[in-house]
């Protein structure tokens, strides 16, 4: 049985609702839920985990038509491509490799660890759903879903650029100035 747009987009957002829930309930269990710092810096406003049950879900009944078309191409039934799960995994992977460093180091400089998502986001296209979401989740661990979405789109954005823009560009100059 197809799954239709709407159910498609319910049931991603249930599973990202559920999915922080269950964060929330961890932290909850292991002394409160916490709040992050912009910047690291307690002098800047501070945003509970808890906006992340609102946040998470809404980006995944958001990004869920996409990704349903991407799934499922121009046949009726959903079958995972492996760009998909890739994206999601990778995604994931990013995701909690910052949460990783965040917990481990948290006094280390980010430059680097920016520098990498940055070169990601000029090899791959970071801006499909799969990806946001998975890196969102990951990252979900140690400093929510809020402050790591500033990052997300900032990257996602700059790959859009490049991938829709820069690129196709370049090859229509180059065709040109070649003459083919």
């Amino acid at each position: 049985m197809a799954l239709s747009v709407g159910n498609w987009r319910l049931r991603l957002a249930a599973l990202a609702a559920g999915l922080v829930a269950l964060h929330l309930g961890w932290e909850w269990s292991q002394g409160g839920i916490a709040s992050h710092h912009f910047l690291a810096d307690a002098s800047m406003p501070s945003i509970s985990n808890v906006w992340g049950l609102l946040w998470l879900p809404l980006l995944a009944f958001l990004y869920a038509p996409s990704i349903r078309r991407r799934a499922i191409g121009t046949g009726l039934r959903p079958r995972w491509r492996f760009g998909l799960l890739a994206g999601l995994l990778g995604g994931l992977a990013a995701g909690g490799a910052i949460a990783a460093f965040v917990v481990v180091r948290p006094d280390i400089e980010g430059t680097w660890i920016l520098g990498s998502l940055l070169a990601l986001s000029l090899a791959f296209p970071v801006w499909r759903g799969e990806i946001v979401l998975g890196f969102l989740a990951g990252a979900m661990v140690a400093i929510g879903t809020i402050l790591p979405s500033i990052f997300a789109f900032a990257f996602a954005t700059i790959s859009v650029v490049v991938h829709r823009g820069l690129v196709p560009g370049l090859k229509h100059l180059w065709k040109r100035a070649s003459g083919r």
